[in-house]
């Protein structure tokens, strides 16, 4: 730093003191060029002024820097936004000519009106073939048994047999299936044709008066 002792002021042309001079790290020496009576009496729009003066040439210098890569990124995204509107017309002007029925417009199927809302309360749905049945009963379609006569102590075969019961009262039996169980077949009235084993072969009678 110089052995600056006084400056002109640059509004006033007064000569002054160094120290009646603001410290600015830009300027020249580290003082402004205004002293501080008119440094001062500046109103502060005008310090806004150039400051904002100062940010628009630094802004201009960055954009004059950066020019080339802004240029060819905006080039980037009109060619992108062109394709995608070019897509969206064509994607148009081919719906318009197929006659395609909007979802909403489609009927719903048709109500079941011989079913009372009575006759709907009481249903259960077979978590195997997901088709419905009475609440507490065995799946129709499968034959599951639910979780319900199950911890009523029922047991799976018994209700299996039942199933069966509802037929010709004739039933083939596999033969993992116990005597016990066919004894119990055989005690409400059913027959014992035959046994199959599990290959799906017939095999031979079984003895049943054990």
């Amino acid at each position: 730093m110089s052995g600056e002792t006084e400056r002109t002021c640059s509004k006033c042309d007064k000569t002054q003191p160094i120290d009646e001079y603001y410290e600015l790290r830009s300027g020249v020496n580290g003082r402004m060029a205004h002293c501080r009576t008119c440094n001062n009496k500046r109103p502060p729009t005008e310090n806004r002024v150039i400051y904002k003066r100062a940010r628009n040439r630094a802004y201009a210098d960055l954009v004059k820097r950066h020019a080339d890569e802004f240029n060819a990124l905006l080039e980037d995204h009109k060619a992108k936004a062109l394709a995608e509107l070019e897509e969206l017309r064509e994607a148009a002007a081919t719906q318009r000519d197929e006659d395609v029925a909007l979802p909403r417009l489609k009927p719903g199927p048709k109500r079941n009106t011989d079913s009372s809302v009575v006759d709907r309360l009481d249903v259960a749905r077979c978590p195997h073939c997901h088709s419905y049945h009475d609440h507490g009963h065995e799946c129709e379609t499968c034959g599951d048994v639910p979780v319900e006569l199950v911890d009523a102590g029922l047991d799976i075969d018994y209700v299996a047999i039942e199933r069966r019961m509802k037929g010709d009262r004739s039933v083939v039996l596999n033969r993992d299936e116990s005597h016990e169980l066919i004894r119990l077949w055989i005690q409400q009235g059913g027959t014992v044709t035959s046994c199959v084993n599990t290959t799906g072969i017939r095999a031979d009678r079984l003895d049943v008066s054990a």
